[in-house]
């Protein structure tokens, strides 16, 4: 589908109501979950060595390597056990051997991540292990990707660390998309061909988002 995208294949769609349209590079350029979709469905088709590459980028202090083997990715995993929400919805959540990460991500335009919105999915999380509806895990990598700079000069990120009582050992970071793509950049001395075929796809959705030009060198 991607391919189809970028070549002008794909055709347009029509906007319910109304006798306009949008070609799908532009519905696909105004849908953050389809970026996302892109990016962490493809986590499944990379070699070992080019995931823990990947993870290096996204977590820090080498944590990459106490991960474990990859066991489930979940997408927008519906998470309904805190108490006072229906139910709370993080864009991803990757359970490895040994930990968990979750993910919140936010589109190169558009909102800001939001400190509040990062508390309940940690403690939606947490709520799921201690009712059980999870294996808990003893280590969570919260990481927040994209338009984190309002979050980080609001001084909000100390005050949430203190705040959160969870039974797990917990880190937060923030990234932001250049550094994934400065990743995808770089010359790799790891993984295998295939791994190519999935930062080619990466690359050619960043390009569609209009990040490549900005952050290439």
């Amino acid at each position: 589908m991607l391919t189809t995208i970028i070549k002008g294949k794909a055709g347009r769609v029509h906007l319910p109501g109304s006798d306009a349209s949008l070609s799908w590079r532009e519905v696909f350029r105004r849908n953050e979950d389809l970026l996302t979709g892109v990016v962490f469905g493809r986590f499944r088709y990379l070699s070992r060595e080019a995931l823990t590459a990947v993870m290096d980028c996204l977590l820090d202090g080498g944590a990459s390597i106490k991960l474990g083997e990859l066991q489930a990715i979940e997408l927008w995993p519906r998470l309904e056990r805190l108490e006072g929400r229906s139910f709370v919805e993080p864009d991803v959540l990757l359970t490895f051997q040994d930990a968990a990460v979750l993910i919140e991500v936010k589109p190169p335009y558009g909102g800001a991540q939001y400190v509040g919105q990062w508390k309940a999915e940690i403690e939606a999380l947490a709520a799921e292990y201690r009712a059980k509806a999870r294996d808990a895990l003893s280590t969570v990598h919260f990481v927040a990707l994209g338009r984190n700079l309002r979050a980080l000069r609001s001084g909000e990120i100390e005050k949430l660390r203190d705040e959160l009582y969870c039974e797990f050992s917990l880190t937060i970071q923030c990234r932001e998309w250049e550094d994934l793509i400065e990743f995808v950049c770089a010359p790799q001395s790891v993984g295998v061909a295939s791994d190519g075929a999935v930062f080619d796809d990466w690359m050619q959705a960043f390009d569609l988002f209009g990040l490549v030009q900005k952050a290439s060198p």
